[in-house]
């Protein structure tokens, strides 16, 4: 390639004018949102800044990247992409950079990013002190109707250079890249970081399949700038950057602005990179910090959001209304029979949803039942073995929307809408598996099977192979859109759009879970998870007073405290409240705070019996061996005249404890003896709040907001150390 480069200045004098005018050439830098940006002043790139792209002229003129109509002057590098395509670089006789080359199709074809990426990055391989970039037919493309990328040599643009001052913030792990939004220079937009090519491709497509498509070209208006990067250190393992740039105009009103106030600036890939090229003197002095935002305001979109795949349903069924018709989907020898054919995937995308029958909610909840579920998005049905797998994709502001509505009524109080929408895109986009990155569904300390002493169990991200999250509390509630109409929680979401929970400034997204009452102190991670904690899941004393943090993790304290009701914010039995809060189903159990459970021998040890697999027979004790923060406990030693075991975690304990789940593990035992035998007749559980107690008390937000607490301020009070953080 450099040979080349040498060759052609050599022998083509006007490309080694301009590109010894680029030495001498005029510019000036401006700090744009924390980034140092150049202006160039450059009078050669007239033939591309003020092309006309309209189909009329192209037509009218002969495509300068086709072989029969380049300069005489001009050599071609022969480059093989994947799949056969086929490339030729050319040294750009219009430079910006100090090396400049274009990269044409040999094939006179639209520029059509489809299908080609994979050929971009083995550009970046192939020429790893290069940036390859790709502009859009419609966002600076000069030769639309010519497929081409273009390459320049790295070390030019700011946004290689001072990569750290874009901030990107992860949002999704597909295979083994990472794809960020950035939350600096110009925010919202997306980043890919991956180690090999596949990875790189993979993620690029999640990119791309979630932003809007132009009626004009069926392909999204972007620009891409790509350069494979090797470690700062010197170190093995280069990886792939990527910057993808949506756009929604292809160029600025201050480009058809009268001549007196007009700045014919085209943004395509190099301006957004960091480097803006002006061919006009006049428009030159123009540029300052107030044109740059307004010519980046109003051709990018920032508000790239992921799109989210949610698995619906597995069964061996399926009844789908959509496009006007019914129709049935069963799985046959391993593929989807539909209307007499089988096939390996079938991908739907209904103008006006679908309605997908028979969904389970609740599921191994006292409270599981079926609902047919309308749904807005993108249909897909995969064969598994475990039946056919329904999966919805959707953006994240659509999928954020049903999920409020599932997990709360619409009529609950404004801020705590507002608080729950924050927690719940924040918990979805800090997933680690978003996008199909591995992780495990349960831990376990001590050995796993129940022939052992001690079953130490936690159950946290499942591992969802096909998709990205499921739909049920498993995940976060997500029941479609028939509850989904309410206008206060469409406000929720659109004044939060795009906000999340952050580790500090510049930290990660925060993992913000949350559970239905804490029952007067909030939970660590490790009491219920893996044996790691977080600074912004620490405990919390649910209450706007000075009280102290109680020690609940020793036994009297945590029995005094249960068997009390102490003031706290949770603490509410008013049902105007709680009607708003909770949906339908919720309302069933109305004790939240503090709760009662009554087992006789003979009930307690076939339960355990079934839900351990284990033959403790008659129960002759329940002893906490270690308790969290918040009272509940952690470690349960059940002693039978058959057996004794060492339970945990909490979930594990909620399990062994009921028929479907337990409201919580912070309960005390009260052990019931009736005559003379030393085998207890019962055992009474006294216990205090509904779930994991981790993070936000749903209940005790809902009463803040009620007080007139603002939804920022809930917020800073469950998630101690946290900053929000708006990604779009």
């Amino acid at each position: 390639m450099h040979n080349l480069f040498d060759r052609q200045l050599a022998a083509w004098p006007e490309a080694a004018r301009r590109y010894r005018d680029l030495q001498n050439i005029e510019t000036k830098e401006i700090d744009l949102g924390g980034m140092p940006v150049r202006v160039q002043f450059n009078p050669a790139r007239a033939v591309s800044t003020l092309a006309r792209t309209d189909a009329a002229a192209i037509k009218a003129r002969p495509c300068f990247l086709c072989r029969d109509n380049r300069p005489a002057q001009q050599e071609a590098l022969p480059f093989a992409g994947c799949d056969g395509r086929r490339y030729e670089a050319l040294v750009n006789p219009f430079p910006i950079f100090p090396e400049h080359y274009t990269v044409p199709a040999v094939e006179h074809t639209p520029q059509r990013i489809a299908g080609r990426f994979p050929d971009m990055l083995r550009l970046a391989e192939a020429f790893p002190d290069m940036v390859v970039f790709y502009n859009g037919p419609e966002s600076g493309a000069s030769a639309p109707d010519h497929f081409h990328f273009q390459m320049g040599c790295r070390g030019f643009l700011p946004v290689e250079t001072h990569f750290d001052r874009l901030r990107p913030v992860t949002v999704m792990r597909p295979g083994r890249a990472v794809i960020a939004v950035t939350s600096g220079y110009i925010s919202g937009l997306p980043v890919i970081t991956a180690p090999d090519g596949a990875s790189a491709a993979a993620a690029f497509l999640r990119v791309l399949r979630s932003l809007p498509v132009s009626p004009a070209t069926g392909e999204p208006q972007l620009n891409i700038l790509c350069w494979r990067e090797t470690p700062a250190d010197g170190g093995s393992g280069a990886l792939f950057r990527i910057l993808v740039i949506p756009r929604k105009a292809h160029r600025p009103s201050c480009y058809f602005a009268p001549e007196d106030r007009s700045v014919r600036i085209s943004p395509a890939s190099v301006d957004l990179g960091g480097v803006f090229i002006v061919p006009a003197e006049e428009d030159y002095r123009r540029v300052n910090l107030q044109v740059l935002r307004t010519i980046i305001q109003e051709t990018v979109n920032t508000s790239w959001q992921p799109v989210i795949d949610v698995g619906l349903l597995t069964a061996p069924l399926l009844r789908v209304r959509m496009n006007g018709g019914e129709e049935v989907f069963t799985l046959r020898n391993g593929q989807v029979e539909w209307r007499g054919r089988r096939y390996g995937r079938l991908e739907f995308r209904p103008s006006d949803g679908f309605v997908l029958h028979k969904v389970k909610i609740g599921i191994n909840f006292h409270w599981e039942r079926e609902e047919d579920q309308l749904f807005s998005g993108g249909l897909t049905i995969l064969p598994s073995e475990d039946g056919l797998v329904a999966i919805n994709s959707v953006l994240t502001e659509d999928y954020l929307l049903s999920v409020i509505s599932s997990e709360m009524n619409g009529d609950a109080p404004e801020e705590f809408l507002k608080a729950h929408a924050v927690i719940s895109r924040s918990w979805l986009l800090a997933r680690p598996t978003l996008g199909g990155g591995a992780t495990v569904e349960s831990g376990s300390r001590g050995a796993p099977d129940t022939s052992a002493d001690s079953i130490i169990r936690w159950y946290d991200r499942e591992d969802h192979t096909l998709f990205d999250v499921c739909a049920d509390d498993h995940c976060q509630r997500y029941q479609g859109l028939l509850r989904a109409g309410n206008a206060n929680i469409r406000r929720a979401i659109e004044a939060t759009r795009g906000m999340v929970l952050t580790d500090g400034p510049d930290g990660a997204i925060c993992d913000t879970r949350f559970s239905k009452c804490c029952g007067g102190v909030s939970e660590r991670f490790s009491a219920c998870w893996a044996d790691e904690d977080y600074a912004y899941l620490r405990p919390v004393r649910d209450s706007n007073g000075s009280d102290p943090l109680p020690e609940l993790s020793d036994e009297q304290t945590a029995r005094k405290w249960i068997l009390s009701s102490p003031e706290a914010f949770c603490n509410t039995s008013d049902p105007a409240l709680l009607s708003t809060v909770l949906n339908s189903y919720d309302q069933e159990t109305a004790d939240f705070y503090r709760w009662r459970v009554e087992y006789t021998q003979e009930q307690l040890s076939d339960l355990l019996r079934r839900r351990s697999g284990i033959d403790f027979g008659p129960v002759l004790e329940l002893r906490p061996l270690r308790r969290g923060a918040s009272g509940r406990i952690i470690e349960l030693l059940i002693r039978g005249t058959l057996r004794t075991a060492t339970v945990g975690k909490e979930l594990e304990i909620r399990r062994w404890l009921s028929e479907s789940h337990l409201y919580s593990s912070a309960f005390v035992v009260d052990t019931v003896h009736t005559g003379d035998s030393s085998i207890p007749s019962g055992f009474i559980l006294h216990g205090a709040g509904w779930g994991h107690g981790v993070g936000l008390c749903q209940i005790g937000a809902a009463a803040m907001s009620a007080r007139g607490y603002t939804f920022d301020s809930i917020l800073a009070h469950y998630f101690r150390g946290s900053c929000l953080t708006r990604l779009y």
